[in-house]
């Protein structure tokens, strides 16, 4: 996996917490549109940030949802306790492994939260971590 590919990889991981889906253990948002910034930091890239636009319907969703969709990765652990998650996840791509945990908080129009990712490619560990918050800012158009 190319340095490139693994910012790619870090900043849609990161970006998925804005899509919602109810879950039987989820956190509660305030639907609406959401303006979701994540900064990803890995040692090939540096610091880069994202930011984008989205609708969020539901009134709750599991942020871990899609990234346990994913055949390269499993989710290993997955705790709600009131308005933060955290989970932990192993992933195992073409070229490296990877461990990451992650928390995500919400405070209904607010949210925030961070995921750290260890990993060896090729026999070359690293650490990756990604931040992210977002605000409600209005209703979807």
């Amino acid at each position: 996996m190319t340095p490139n590919r693994i910012a790619i990889f870090t900043a849609a991981t990161a970006l998925l917490v804005a899509g919602g889906s109810a879950q039987a253990e989820t956190i509660r948002v305030e639907p609406g549109k959401w303006q979701v910034e994540s900064t990803s930091s890995n040692p090939f890239t540096g610091p880069q940030t994202f930011s984008s636009t989205q609708c969020i319907r539901e009134e709750s969703f599991d942020p871990t949802e899609e990234m346990a969709k994913s055949a390269e990765c499993h989710l290993l652990s997955h705790e709600v306790s009131g308005n933060a998650m955290t989970w932990t996840m192993s992933c195992q791509m073409e070229q490296m492994t990877m461990q990451a945990e992650g928390r995500f908080e919400s405070r209904g129009a607010s949210a925030s939260g961070r995921m750290t990712m260890s990993a060896d490619m090729g026999g070359h560990p690293f650490t990756m971590e990604v931040t992210w918050s977002g605000t409600r800012i209005g209703p979807c158009d």
